[in-house]
């Protein structure tokens, strides 16, 4: 479903207005009347018809495909992706739906795969350094604390396969209620779980 901030509800003087200003075809202002609402985007300040230039090359296509296969990844907190991306998230919607072939534009192709590149190079430079050790300095213990609280991960979800006293002493130490400093079997756990996610999220050569 599209949110009220995605949408504004319909007047027909504006959408003919809207129409007009972007030379959109005249059966526009019926299925806005119709639906009842005009897309936002047609609102911005710096909004061009550019930016709804679909995806339409064999390449774009196979890297759409495996954006949204990646995407389905419960572990991405997919409403705050796509925020820190600039994509509306029925943009994202429309190009899931199996029974139309809607495509991302062109340039919420680019967005995603750029917030998606820099989410594993976060994800990778928190991590790489840790991989193989058995203890860690308690800087480094707080920046896997860090790398969970970021706002595109669902911490509850990459945690999920760790033992369940690290699920509940992350959460108390996000909570800021309890003072309680991460152990390093705990760090190690976190760590594995990292290391896959960043796994499930990088196996797409068409992202690199």
């Amino acid at each position: 479903m599209i949110s009220m901030k995605e949408k504004v509800l319909f007047n027909a003087e504006k959408a003919q207005e809207l129409i007009n200003l972007h030379g959109l075809s005249k059966n526009t202002l019926q299925v806005w009347k119709t639906r009842g609402y005009i897309p936002s985007h047609y609102f911005e300040k710096n909004f061009s018809m550019n930016d709804l230039e679909k995806i339409d090359s064999v390449v774009e296509k196979k890297m759409q495909k495996d954006i949204l296969k990646i995407l389905k990844n419960r572990k991405i907190y997919l409403k705050n992706f796509l925020e820190l991306a600039g994509v509306k998230n029925y943009a994202l919607i429309d190009a899931k739906r199996k029974n139309k072939k809607t495509n991302l534009s062109k340039k919420a192709l680019f967005l995603i795969k750029k917030q998606l590149n820099e989410l594993k190079i976060t994800v990778k430079n928190t991590i790489r350094k840790l991989i193989g050790k058995s203890t860690f300095s308690q800087k480094e213990k707080d920046s896997l604390d860090e790398l969970l609280q970021d706002p595109r991960l669902h911490p509850s979800v990459v945690l999920k396969n760790c033992q369940r006293f690290v699920i509940d002493r992350f959460f108390a130490r996000k909570s800021g209620k309890i003072i309680m400093k991460m152990e390093d079997q705990e760090a190690l756990q976190i760590i594995n779980e990292l290391e896959i996610f960043l796994l499930e999220i990088s196996w797409a050569s068409s992202l690199t």
